[in-house]
């Protein structure tokens, strides 16, 4: 047990708690929030989910859980129709014990947002967040990407700088600089962000994936083919096998759709099996991917406006699912 003095105990109890173990729990928790791997964000889990049992009153543990319950069923890491449920309790018990707590407000509108699809709620649990802490890295970021959604690609590259002045050493904000301009067709502006993304983290996958998606954008295929090859991610599998489809390479593009059919991807599985799809000219396949993509949530759904969709984006099918998912 570790003795506290007044002073220090008030120093404290600004970061939410007065349990400088469950503190120190909730800081190891987000580090490996950051990280962005399945390992890390099953840690996370585990490390925020210990500092609730040390202090159970504190707020900021609650929507680091929420946090790392979403992002793992967003990165398929977890079974997305629980783990968004979780995620849900943990961000309304965040906001129920701490109101003036930015951290809980931007946990609950990515359910808002991500699962429910009610986006005009969850732009004004963004707006909320943002007015009490306007320096929040994560709540710019994921208030950014859900602009983008909407056609508002001026305010989300304001958003996104925010975040990254704020936070210029997190990857997954450093990779995020190209998504609005990957959106807006803006490809060179989208290679030279996932470029810079890459020269400070090498190793980051995201970044490789949104250079990918550069080229891709551009009509470079042999670069996007070579930028997604090089990537280890589920969604880079998805990208590859379309870009193979597409040059007529259908053995191999069939080969890498069948092993992502093996992999246990969660939610973002039938996003990326719906472009290998699109690849082959298979469009009824597609749609019913994204259907039961639909019904699990990801935030994938947000990014419809990405050249991948340009095959079946004149079928009716395609905006009847905009209008399903509450597009304008």
């Amino acid at each position: 047990q570790i003795e506290l003095t007044g002073a220090e105990s008030s120093r404290l109890s600004q970061h939410g708690t007065e349990n400088l173990a469950a503190y120190t729990l909730y800081l190891q928790g987000r580090q490996q929030w950051n990280s962005r791997t399945e390992e890390g964000l099953g840690r996370s889990v585990e490390l925020f989910q210990q500092a609730i049992e040390l202090d159970p009153d504190y707020a900021r543990a609650y929507a680091g859980l929420a946090d790392a319950l979403t992002i793992s069923a967003d990165w398929g890491h977890l079974p997305a129709l629980d783990a968004f449920a979780r995620g849900r309790e943990a961000a309304e018990t965040a906001v129920r014990i701490d109101p003036d707590l930015a951290e809980g407000y931007v946990a609950l509108a990515m359910i808002h947002g991500q699962f429910d699809r009610r986006l005009e709620s969850a732009k004004s649990l963004f707006e909320k967040a943002l007015s009490l802490d306007p320096d929040y890295a994560t709540g710019h970021q994921w208030f950014a990407e859900m602009l983008q959604a909407l056609g508002e690609y001026d305010a989300s590259e304001v958003h996104l700088q925010r975040a990254l002045e704020v936070d210029p050493l997190s990857p997954i904000i450093n990779a995020s600089q190209a998504i609005p301009y990957v959106s807006s067709r803006d490809f060179q502006e989208a290679l030279r962000w996932s470029r810079r993304s890459l020269e400070v983290f090498p190793d980051f996958d995201m970044g490789r994936l949104h250079l990918s998606m550069s080229y891709f954008g551009m009509g470079d295929r042999r670069l996007a083919l070579e930028a997604a090859e090089k990537c280890q991610l589920i969604d880079c599998l998805g990208l590859s096998a379309m870009i193979l489809a597409l040059e007529g390479n259908e053995a191999d593009a069939r080969a890498l759709l069948l092993r992502i059919e093996g992999i246990n991807g969660g939610s973002i599985s039938p996003i990326v099996e719906t472009w290998a799809h699109i690849g082959l000219g298979k469009y009824d396949e597609a749609f019913e991917l994204l259907d039961e993509a639909a019904g699990l949530g990801n935030s994938y759904l947000n990014y419809f406006s990405w050249s991948m969709y340009d095959p079946i984006r004149d079928d009716p099918r395609f905006r009847d699912l905009l209008t399903q998912l509450g597009y304008p």
